[in-house]
């Protein structure tokens, strides 16, 4: 039995401190803001630039002080857990770990492995493409440009060679450079 009131004096107070604690941040904000925030509806999917997001609206408007009564329900549960004598503490800290462990390792694992491979694919692509296309301009400009003067020359000698003394000097000059 005193194992129970135990609970209950612990369920009370931390229920109590956890309520005194959020209501006293609540009123920090309002007393420095000048207004008390409201929830009047719950975002289920944030609105992003061409999102407009998706929200559930409250039927009525709740100020922010209202989750002060979260806490003691919360801390309730949590004190409930941890000293049920049905539940091992090894177990249940176990537990928690384990599930904290491989949420993070999941999180951050998808997390990692989509940003990678949506930033390599996006990367790839669009560097893969501009690349190609400014290789391939610019290398046409350069190809065409060196084959016709090349070509200008070698023609020009060539055929210059036969023609006049005159031609000659110019195809010279031109070799020269």
């Amino acid at each position: 039995m005193e194992a129970n009131e135990r609970k209950k004096k612990l369920m009370w107070r931390w229920s109590i401190a956890s309520f005194l604690a959020i209501a006293l941040f609540w009123c920090a904000v309002w007393a420095i803001t000048g207004r008390m925030p409201v929830a009047d509806k719950v975002w289920l999917l944030n609105p992003t630039d061409g999102n407009p997001g998706w929200s559930l609206p409250l039927p009525i408007v709740l100020p922010r002080i209202a989750d002060a009564f979260l806490g003691p329900i919360f801390s309730s549960i949590l004190i409930f857990l941890f000293f049920n004598k049905k539940i091992k503490n090894d177990d249940l800290v176990f537990g928690l770990g384990v599930g904290l462990v491989a949420g993070l390792v999941a999180g951050l694992g998808a997390g990692l492995v989509v940003g990678l491979v949506a930033g390599l694919g996006a990367g790839l692509g669009a560097g893969l493409v501009a690349g190609l296309g400014v290789g391939l301009g610019v290398g046409l400009v350069a190809g065409l440009g060196a084959g016709l003067g090349v070509g200008l020359v070698a023609g020009l000698g060539a055929g210059l060679k036969k023609i006049k003394p005159a031609a000659m000097a110019i195809y010279n000059f031109m070799m020269a450079i």
